[in-house]
C-alpha cells in the first residue's frame, strides 16, 4: 500500500526549521530558500457532512457524505461517498494530486498539479476568509455572521447563492453549508462529525493494486467514449506526467 504520509519528513522538517531559522550573511535563509515567514501551522481535523437535497416545493432527497481532512504537515483530503462510488482526492505539499476511486481500483496522479496546499487551507485568526498564508481563499466571500453550530462557535461565511460555516476553534472545518440558486434545487451539508488531531491513516492510504492512468480512466462512460472535459483532464494529464 502507498501511503501518503510524511510523518518522517516532519522530523526532517523540525530540524530544517531551527537551522533554517539562522542568518548566514544578512541574508535569511527562510528567505533564501522560499519559505513564506509569518505562514501559520496547519490545524489538523476530519470533519464529515451529510448531504440533502430540496426542490423547490420543499421535497428533500438525500446525498452522499464529504468528509474534509486537514494533517498538519499541510496535506489534505475530500473524500465524496455516494451508494454508487467513493472518490478521494488527495493533495500533498509536494504539490502532487492523486485523485483515488476506490470501487474501481483505481487512481490517478498528477505531480506538481496545483499551487501550494497552504493556500487552501483556511485561517482562524482572519475568520477564515483567508489561508493560513494569507492568501484570499475564495474571491468575494465576506463574514455575515457567528453563530453556534451543533455546539461549535462557528464563522458564517457567505458569496453569492453559498453560504459556509466554518468552526473557528477547528481549523476553520467546514461544519454546514448551503448552496440556494434561485429556482432551483438547494443543497445542505449537515454536520455528521468533526475531529480534532491527525485524520486516520487509512484516508490517505491507496493500495498498491490501483491501476494508475489518466482521469478518464476513473470514469465508467457508456460505450467508452470520452466527453470533452475527460479530453482536456487527460490532455493535462499527459502534460503533468511527461513533466514529471
Amino acid at each position: 500500500m502507498k501511503d501518503y504520509n510524511v510523518r518522517g519528513d516532519r522530523r526532517l522538517f523540525a530540524i530544517a526549521t531551527i537551522v533554517l531559522s539562522g542568518v548566514i550573511g544578512g541574508t535569511s535563509l527562510l528567505r533564501l530558500f522560499g519559505y513564506q515567514v509569518g505562514v501559520h501551522t496547519p490545524i489538523p481535523y476530519t470533519v464529515t457532512l451529510q448531504e440533502t437535497f430540496y426542490d423547490p416545493q420543499g421535497n428533500a432527497s438525500p446525498g452522499g457524505t464529504t468528509t474534509w481532512a486537514v494533517r498538519s504537515d499541510g496535506s489534505r483530503l475530500l473524500r465524496i461517498a455516494s451508494p454508487s462510488h467513493v472518490q478521494r482526492t488527495i493533495e500533498l505539499p509536494s504539490r502532487d494530486r492523486v485523485t483515488v476511486m476506490d470501487n474501481l481500483s483505481r487512481k490517478s496522479t498528477l505531480p506538481n498539479a496545483f499551487r501550494d496546499t497552504r493556500d487552501f487551507i483556511r485561517d482562524p485568526s482572519s475568520d477564515c476568509l483567508t489561508s493560513i498564508t494569507g492568501t484570499q481563499v475564495g474571491p468575494g466571500e465576506a463574514v455575515t455572521g457567528r453563530e453556534s453550530i451543533s455546539g461549535y462557535r462557528a464563522v458564517r461565511v457567505s458569496r453569492g447563492d453559498r453560504t459556509s460555516w466554518f468552526a473557528l476553534d477547528y481549523g476553520c472545518a467546514e461544519v454546514q453549508t448551503e448552496i440556494s440558486p434561485p429556482g432551483k434545487r438547494t443543497l445542505r451539508k449537515m454536520l455528521v462529525s468533526l475531529e480534532s488531531g491527525e485524520p486516520g491513516a487509512d484516508l490517505f492510504t491507496v493500495k498498491d493494486t490501483y491501476q494508475e492512468g489518466p482521469p478518464s480512466g476513473l470514469a465508467q462512460l457508456p460505450g467508452g467514449t470520452v466527453p470533452l472535459p475527460f479530453q482536456r483532464l487527460d490532455q493535462e494529464y499527459q502534460i503533468h506526467r511527461a513533466g514529471k
